[in-house]
């Protein structure tokens, strides 16, 4: 790729003699039709990809030429995947969310044969892949609905990696032989979130006063909420972008960050008029309303359920009549995104670019990912400059100064960075890939088919084209074949930031 001397100007180059899996040429018309289609749907789940996008070309088969209206950082963390026009071109509108066709066409290393929601996914490798073959025959995503009897097929042999295990089961498996364990930090962050609306029924609400969100902030312990239910595998939160991204990681100040701090708590709601006229422990409104907030888990996930009794605990220390529900997964956000929320389990998966998760809490948003409804012209100018600016020497001290702006404002409180668990066999495979090296996961890290690429028998006969011999594949089970556990609660949380209309693609 190459950028004009205007910067809004990008000339993408396509890698030469690439086809899709059905055999068809991979050319710049597919990506020419892709971007389209998402634009002029619009396609929600990948609009906001896009939206940068004023003007695409196709001077030949293997060049795009794409114009915006001003630089975007969004030409080069383009996350939007390529359709093949020769397939999608032919589905009805209607149908364009609901399309499904086996085996699904692709350029990558594996070919998606077989889905079953909430039940499985097939891949089988893709032999007309472009780049280093896979050594594996195939990959099978098994969807469980409890960690524990996914770790259980883990021991027992019958599946050969396990994503997103819960603590308790991540701790049986360190140091078991032939098992690595990776607890590193992912890219989310979960703490809470805030209804900032001030809209309708909710006009004059405590919570769109910022005093009242900060108040809150320095209520809970975040340090102790962490603590007790991660030990020493969570890492505690102060902006939205996780530490697995160093190059943009914000790392607050000590003299700007606000610690737990029940007596400031109550400082900021005296200065912001909640009293406690009658000394009952539970603060009013200028009309004599209890101060209350009512503080929603979800019932797939234990540790936030945790946090919102601890937090509620703590807020009715500084004056709040503070309560607590727990929620299905789904019903807790229909009803944050229908605003019938206060405080609920939030958090946001991030990418290895900053933009994503900093464009959430844009205005432009409210409605989509950005669930607390917060509104805030300067940091949607804040967004919109580290957007426009291509050096990362130049955009590091604004995304910093985006997350600074979050951590004032509170309509999100993040508490920890989710550790991505995940283990995988060590004693039946070699050349595993975690990201980052070392520390990271194998299966939440952007690369995960690329992982799968490279992973191989631990003793195996290899030929030219990079697969297994017929002999080595007949010495293991099912040939090389590798299965991954996967928590089908965590697909909930990877969609649970999505439009409803996304939600049922």
């Amino acid at each position: 790729w190459e950028f004009g001397d205007d910067q809004r100007t990008i000339t993408y180059a396509l890698r030469e003699g690439v086809t899709w899996s059905d055999g068809e040429p991979f050319t710049s018309a597919d990506v020419e039709f892709t971007l389209r289609l998402v634009l002029d749907e619009p396609i929600y789940n990948w609009l906001g990809e896009v939206d940068w996008i004023d003007t695409i070309e196709t001077p030949d088969p293997l060049t795009v030429v794409i114009t915006s209206k001003e630089p975007s950082i969004k030409a080069l963390n383009m996350n939007c995947p390529i359709l093949p026009e020769h397939v999608w071109s032919t589905v009805p509108k209607k149908d364009l969310l609901t399309y499904e066709s086996f085996p699904m066409v692709t350029t990558g290393p594996f070919v998606v044969t077989e889905a079953e929601r909430k039940k499985l996914v097939r891949m089988v490798r893709n032999d007309t892949y472009w780049g280093k073959k896979p050594a594996i025959d195939e990959a099978w995503w098994l969807i469980y609905t409890s960690s524990d009897s996914m770790v259980q097929d883990y021991k027992l042999g019958k599946t050969s990696v396990v994503s997103e295990p819960e603590l308790a089961q991540v701790k049986s498996l360190i140091g078991r032989e032939g098992t690595s364990v990776s607890t590193g930090p992912g890219f989310s962050w979960v703490g809470i979130s805030l209804n900032c609306s001030d809209e309708g029924a909710r006009k004059g609400d405590p919570l769109a006063d910022r005093r009242v969100r900060l108040a809150i902030r320095q209520a809970i312990d975040a340090e102790k909420m962490v603590s007790t239910t991660f030990g020493d595998f969570g890492a505690q939160a102060a902006g939205v972008v996780s530490p697995v991204t160093p190059e943009w990681y914000w790392q607050i100040a000590d003299d700007e960050r606000l610690p737990f701090d029940p007596q400031a708590a109550q400082s900021l709601l005296d200065e912001a008029g909640y009293a406690d006229p009658d000394g009952d422990g539970v603060r009013e409104t200028p009309d004599g309303a209890p101060l209350s907030i009512q503080l929603t888990g979800s019932s797939a996930y234990t540790y936030e359920a945790s946090w919102m009794k601890m937090a509620a605990a703590s807020l009715k220390d500084v004056g709040f009549d503070a309560t607590v529900q727990v929620l299905e997964e789904n019903t807790k956000w229909e009803k944050a995104y229908a605003g019938e929320l206060d405080a609920w389990g939030g958090g946001f998966y991030g990418t290895p670019d900053p933009d994503f998760v900093l464009q959430a809490y844009t205005t432009a948003q409210i409605g989509a990912f950005n669930d607390a409804g917060w509104s805030d012209p300067e940091y949607d100018e804040l967004y919109a400059q580290q957007k426009r600016l291509l050096d990362p020497g130049q955009r590091k001290p604004v995304v910093d100064a985006c997350q600074k702006k979050l951590y004032e404002e509170s309509p999100v409180i993040p508490i920890m960075y989710l550790p991505a668990f995940s283990a995988y066999d060590t004693a039946n495979w070699t050349d595993w890939l975690p990201a980052p090296p070392r520390t990271g996961s194998v299966t939440e890290n952007y690369v995960d088919a690329f992982v799968l690429s490279n992973v191989r028998p631990a003793t195996e006969a290899v030929v030219e084209d990079g697969g297994l011999s017929g002999g080595a594949i007949a010495g293991i089970v099912a040939g090389a074949v590798v299965v991954v556990g996967a928590v089908a609660l965590l697909v909930a949380r990877g969609m649970s930031r999505r439009r409803r209309s996304e939600e049922e693609s």
